[in-house]
This record gives structure tokens, C-alpha cells and sequence, in this order.
């Protein structure tokens, strides 16, 4: 007797909450796997209160509240806008924060792109 396995291809995968309470070091790991995921084509959809995750590892977001999208966009778009923040009680990624603090300075010049890892960032201050 022998067995056989059928190669199944997925176009999608939903996770909820992957890194809900994970130290950094695993969520890292749940991030890694994402990204080969998505390399491989896959899509992946999130649903998390995690701002930071988010902000680092999606390309667009879905703000739902009360079963209901509220907004849509990428990144930049959503956690600039304060106000539906306030309304869905999520707070701005901590690099996103910083970045726009240090812009306000005008500590920073080079505004074209946001820093998605503290690695970004550091590179943007290094240019200083």
C-alpha cells in the first residue's frame, strides 16, 4: 500500500490575531512566514489590533468597525488620518509617530517614503 498526496495550491490565507501576545522574536518568525507566503503569491489577510505588525507588514488595510469598513487604503493613508483612528480606538504605529514627529522638526528631509523597520528609520537619521 502506498500513499499518495495531492499538491494543493492556495490563493489565499486569513489569520486572526497571529501575534497576539508573542514575544518579538516569534512575532518575527509569524512575519517570515508571511512574507514567503506572499512571495509565493499568496495573499494574506490579517485581522489584528496589532498597529505596529500592520503598519510594518501590510500594503493596504481595511479598517471594520462594527461589521462595517469604515476606511481603506495603504499605510500611510490610514494612520495619517487621525480621526477615524480616534473613532476605531487604534493608535499610530510607533515608527509612523516618530517619522511624522521628526518631519513636524523638520528633523527629517527626506519625506518621500516612511520607514517600515527601526532599520529604515535609523538609515533616515544617519542622513541627517
Amino acid at each position: 500500500m502506498s500513499l499518495h498526496l495531492a499538491s494543493v495550491s492556495y490563493t489565499h490565507l486569513r489569520a486572526h490575531e497571529t501575534t497576539s501576545s508573542l514575544d518579538p522574536k516569534h512575532t518575527q518568525k509569524i512575519e517570515e512566514i508571511f512574507d514567503e507566503l506572499n512571495k509565493k503569491g499568496m495573499t494574506v489577510l490579517i485581522s489584528t489590533h496589532d498597529m505596529n505588525f500592520t503598519y510594518s507588514w501590510a500594503d493596504y488595510i481595511f479598517i471594520i468597525d462594527d461589521g462595517k469598513i469604515k476606511k481603506q487604503g495603504i499605510p500611510e493613508e490610514i494612520f495619517a488620518d487621525n480621526k477615524i483612528l480616534e473613532e476605531c480606538y487604534l493608535e499610530k504605529p510607533f515608527l509612523f509617530d516618530m517619522f511624522e514627529k521628526l518631519k513636524e522638526k523638520n528633523l527629517i528631509t527626506n519625506t518621500e517614503s516612511y520607514p517600515k523597520t527601526k532599520e529604515e528609520l535609523y538609515k533616515l537619521l544617519k542622513t541627517m
